[in-house]
Parts: structure tokens; C-alpha cells; sequence
């Protein structure tokens, strides 16, 4: 029996963001760089707006906390990345291929390794732990990550009858968690340290949303998680940052039941591997233009 969920997400959510992949790039990028700001609108103009606003609303929040007198230290850690991604994987389909009279020939197999690369955001904060010395701390990093990866598979020859030229698209969203060894400006929220230097090792959860031609899936898993940062203080502490997600899932695993695979080959069977997962890019912390002492 068909998930009548899985029908509205493989053929209406996945339809609508490949119609619109620039459109879901950008506002991607800016719900990052705004914390994600609670806006789930179908028209740009209303993403826009809304995410605006959230942001205003965290700044005066931030101020009104600040002019009170509150702890607003939870608002100086908050940090922002901007990354590209490079990972690998293994695409196969397995099916009863025919000829033009509509006869079985028998039973065949594609294999396809192909790079899933592409950008990915996130946003997150770090909690300290304690004290290692005077200028270092052992803090709690939770952190929320997306990355887009497209790929187009080229023309495929089934059989005598049938070809697709279908994209392998794969959203994954990623909660990094970590214990970080913070050295420098940022591990004492001051901006007269001139560097920062950050290494941190964990476990990051994940979903992936996968679509292929007319049909998709979901897979989940946890990888281990590696990070390292170097910072330097120029108005905002500005961090050249890389991650790694050793790992492989089945982030496309369908079978002739699968929502969208009536027009497949007989006994159609699909799986995409999606392998390690290496991030390099920027990063800054938002609030750190408060951060105590000065130039």
C-alpha cells in the first residue's frame, strides 16, 4: 500500500524545488545567514520579508538585553558558515530489460560513480564547558547544516525500448554536534586576540531528501564529525573553516513499489551511495563586532 505522505513529498515537493532550483538556492542561503529566521512561504517576496524581520527582531532583542544589563554572551557566540562540499558515491539500477517487441531479455544492471559537490550553510552557537587555561576553553558546539548537491547522470540506454536523462538531486540537512578545543578571541569573546584557532571532533545526525527523474526518498543517518577554524578579528571575527563526514548512506534506495517507478523498467530496483563528505569555506561570528576591547 502506497504512504500517501511519500506521494506528496517525492511528487510535489521535489517537483517544485527542481522547477525552481535557483529560487531554492537563494532563499537557502539567506535563512542561513539571517539564523534561520521561521519563514515558510511559498513566494519570495514573502520569504524576503519575514526572514527581515526576524533579524530585526533578534538585533533589538540583543540590544534591549544588552541595556538592561542581561548575560547577552549566548548571542556572541552565535556563528555563521558558508561552505562548499565535495563527496562521491555509486549509482545502480538493477531491472528486466525487453526488447521492441515487449519480450524480457533478461536481467541487467547500470552502474555509475558520480561527484555529488555543491554549497552548503549552517549557523550555530558553542557553550562552554570550562576553563583549559587563560585563553582556551572546552566548549559544546550544536550547529544546523544544509548542502545541495546536484548531478546529471547523462543519457542511459535501459534496453531496446526505454532511455531516461534524469539529475540525481540530494538535499541534506546535518546537525553537527562536538566537543571544540577554542583557543584565542573566541574562546574569551574578546577582539583584541587577533587569532582564534578551533579543533573539534563528533557525531553529526542527518536526513537526506533525494529525487531521481519522477520519483525520491528519504534516508537517514549519524556520521562522525571533524572540524578545524582559524580566525582573525577584522570587524567581525572572520574563521577559514573545514569539516570532514567520513561515511557512506543510502541516500536513493527504490524498488518497483517505489512512489513514481511505473515508468521504470520491470522489477526495477535503484540505490544511490553518497560517500565521505568534505566541506571547506568561510565562517564568522554574527555578534562579534561587541565582543570586550577594542582597536
Amino acid at each position: 500500500m502506497r504512504n500517501p505522505f511519500d506521494m506528496f513529498t517525492y511528487q510535489k515537493i521535489l517537483k517544485l524545488m527542481k522547477k525552481h532550483l535557483t529560487i531554492t538556492k537563494t532563499i537557502g542561503f539567506i535563512l542561513v545567514f539571517l539564523l534561520f529566521a521561521p519563514c515558510v512561504q511559498a513566494q519570495f517576496r514573502s520569504h524576503s520579508r519575514n526572514i527581515f524581520d526576524s533579524g530585526v527582531r533578534m538585533q533589538e532583542n540583543y540590544n534591549r538585553r544588552k541595556a538592561n544589563g542581561q548575560n547577552v554572551n549566548s548571542y556572541l557566540r552565535y556563528h555563521a558558515h558558508l561552505h562548499y562540499s565535495f563527496s562521491s558515491g555509486d549509482f545502480n539500477h538493477t531491472y528486466q530489460a525487453m526488447d521492441k517487441t515487449g519480450k524480457i531479455t533478461g536481467q541487467r544492471s547500470i552502474d555509475k560513480k558520480f561527484a555529488l559537490n555543491g554549497l552548503s550553510a549552517g549557523a550555530g552557537t558553542y557553550f562552554p564547558i570550562f576553563n583549559v587555561s587563560e585563553k582556551s576553553i572546552v566548549a559544546f558546539n550544536a550547529s544546523a547544516e544544509g548542502v545541495f548537491t546536484h548531478y546529471q547522470m547523462g543519457k542511459i540506454q535501459l534496453d531496446d525500448v526505454k532511455t531516461y536523462d534524469y539529475a540525481l538531486m540530494v538535499v541534506s540537512i546535518g546537525l553537527p554536534l562536538s566537543l571544540d578545543l577554542k583557543y584565542g578571541g573566541e574562546a574569551i569573546l574578546d577582539k583584541t586576540e587577533g587569532a582564534s584557532f578551533t579543533v573539534g571532533a563528533g557525531l553529526c545526525p542527518g536526513v537526506y531528501i533525494s529525487s531521481f527523474g519522477p520519483t525520491g526518498s528519504f534516508a537517514f543517518d549519524v556520521r562522525p564529525y571533524l572540524h578545524a577554524d582559524i580566525g582573525i578579528f577584522a570587524g567581525l571575527e572572520w574563521k577559514i573553516q573545514a569539516a570532514y563526514f567520513p561515511g557512506h548512506t543510502n541516500v536513493l534506495k527504490l524498488n518497483p513499489e517505489s512512489t513514481g517507478m511505473h515508468s521504470m523498467p520491470t522489477e526495477s530496483y535503484i540505490k544511490a551511495n553518497k560517500g565521505n563528505l568534505f566541506t571547506v569555506g568561510i565562517g564568522m561570528m554574527i555578534f562579534s563586532y561587541d565582543w570586550e576591547g577594542g582597536w
